[in-house]
């Protein structure tokens, strides 16, 4: 029997947490914006209208929170999804290789630049730590 594919994948707890987490609070005030949009136009048939808020006032704002709260619900699923899929972890084949060297350096036959080779001068300028300057700089003269 073949697993799927959704099976296998794994992710960060605390990100899917905080993920759902947001979504919640977010369908919270979707919720209440919807809430008051029915409340407005509620207010509107009970009252009967009146010269400060006219029944089209009512039914108009009312629709437009309702709108904005269908909006907001839709922005919070896709942003869900997407939080979610951030908190995916990879796996170990597909993660990214991380490593400070450049393609120029490599191709010169130098060694790769390492995170201990490469120290902060006081005139804020990068020196490597054998003494020789940048690869953009007076073609490596010596300091």
């Amino acid at each position: 029997m073949k697993k799927s594919e959704n099976e296998y994948l794994e992710y960060d707890v605390r990100m899917r947490a905080q993920a759902g987490t947001t979504a919640t609070f977010r369908a919270v005030v979707a919720a209440y914006i919807i809430y008051l949009g029915v409340t407005l136009i509620r207010g509107a048939i009970n009252g009967g209208g009146s010269e400060k808020f006219p029944l089209w006032a009512g039914w108009l704002f009312g629709l437009l929170f309702i709108a904005c709260g269908a909006g907001f619900g839709v922005y919070i699923f896709k942003r869900w999804r997407a939080d979610v899929e951030a908190a995916r972890l990879l796996p170990p084949e597909e993660e990214p290789e991380e490593t400070l060297a450049t393609e120029t350096e490599e191709s010169r036959g130098e060694e790769p630049l390492t995170a201990e080779a490469v120290s902060e001068d006081p005139r804020g300028e990068e020196n490597r730590a054998d003494g020789t300057a940048p690869a953009g700089s007076e073609k490596g003269e010596r300091l």
